[in-house]
């Protein structure tokens, strides 16, 4: 299956609750997960506007998909379909109804 980009903005509308279950902050910052930065001083954070996970000290950003990707150790391009599935199933997306989270 293809999925629009409606489609997956939708589903990248559910960061702030994956981060929340995954133990993140999501009102503070986070250290930075990238493992190519040695973060000594919590520098990441949750970015309303744009649904991202971003690191201020490295520049790395994550979305939903890609973070989901980082944590289960799944290639973001070659597991797209399945990342995508898996996260419409656990937060039961109707991809017919728009989102109304804030």
């Amino acid at each position: 299956m293809n999925y629009s980009k409606e489609e997956i903005d939708q589903v990248k509308s559910y960061l702030k609750v994956y981060l929340e279950e995954t133990g993140r902050k999501t009102r503070a910052l986070n250290e930075c997960i990238n493992p190519e930065h040695d973060d000594s001083t919590p520098s990441m954070s949750f970015n309303r506007k744009d649904n991202t996970f971003k690191c201020f000290g490295c520049g790395v950003s994550y979305d939903i998909i890609s973070l989901y990707a980082f944590d289960n150790n799944l290639d973001y391009k070659k597991d797209f379909k399945d990342i995508m599935k898996t996260l419409i199933e656990k937060y039961n997306i109707d991809l017919e109804v728009k989102p109304t989270l804030s």
